[in-house]
């Protein structure tokens, strides 16, 4: 008996947009993203990942369509907009931009202030996001004395303090060094394990591969493939037409052809390796 796929967190319904005096960014896209799921969006520079990020919050208005959350529409009113951001968590590639305030205490204290909490709310949310990404010794230092990664984890604790349903990250892994990555990835699996739905662009086709549950693949500004993660071992000659890699895993499995066998496909350097010794 097949499984009841779980309901759409969000929904884009024949969404265009182009930036003033442009071309189109996105094309009447419709797409939808599981509640309580990982789901990765893959894509060229420039195939509108970003923008679609931008959208899913509010940043961005479409010119026509809709975008839905949890069932609703998105309104378009400042009131409807704040409690939409206070949901839908974005954290920006370049931390530089995401970055408001001059100390760290004050830059993750930014978002519950204008939420109205009382000082001892605001206080408790800034200690507590700071502790889950590492970075609660650092509550006083101020943000142009940090590394690139620290800058990083400080923004998404920005966004962790507003305590949103929704996480959407546009290149998470980028610039991070393999622990910082490390502890990121960790920090996800609890974030999913509460409940929060996770959606991340990435050009990083092995993470795309061994983290998600769902991809969604942009190309121009259309959806060009939409499925469970495993759509990626089937498009061996289509991935590299769409400006992306064969995860290595794939290759490496293929590469074996058929001196090893697992009940399924691997999909990470862990599993390759079981698969492999549990042959031996």
């Amino acid at each position: 008996m097949a499984m009841t796929p779980p309901p759409a967190i969000l929904r884009l319904e024949n969404v265009f947009f182009r930036y003033p005096g442009g071309e189109p960014v996105l094309r009447h896209l419709s797409l939808d993203f599981p509640k309580g799921e990982k789901t990765v969006v893959l894509g060229r520079n420039g195939a509108g990942k970003s923008t679609l990020f931008s959208l899913c919050n509010g940043l961005f208005l479409p010119e026509s369509g809709r975008v839905w959350l949890d069932g609703e529409p998105l309104g378009t009113s400042r009131k409807a907009l704040r409690e939409a951001r206070k949901r839908i968590g974005l954290l920006f590639q370049n931390p530089d931009s995401q970055l408001v305030s001059a100390s760290v205490r004050e830059d993750v204290s930014f978002g519950p202030i204008n939420l109205g909490l009382s000082r001892r709310d605001v206080l408790h949310r800034v200690e507590t996001a700071l502790e889950e990404v590492g970075m609660r010794d650092s509550i006083d230092r101020p943000v142009h004395a940090l590394s690139f990664g620290q800058k990083k984890r400080v923004c998404l604790a920005g966004v962790l303090a507003m305590e949103p349903e929704v996480l959407i990250l546009d290149e998470p892994t980028a610039g991070l060094d393999p622990a910082m990555a490390e502890e990121l990835l960790g920090l996800l699996e609890r974030l999913r394990e509460r409940g929060v739905t996770l959606i991340s662009a990435t050009h990083d086709l092995d993470f795309a591969y061994a983290w998600a549950d769902h991809v969604r693949i942009l190309d121009r500004g259309e959806l060009v493939r939409s499925g469970s993660v495993s759509l990626l071992a089937e498009m061996n000659e289509e991935l590299p037409r769409l400006g992306l890699s064969v995860p290595w895993v794939v290759q490496v499995w293929e590469s074996l052809d058929g001196r090893v066998s697992s009940d399924e496909m691997p999909r990470s350097l862990a599993e390759l390796l079981r698969a492999i010794s549990g042959c031996s």
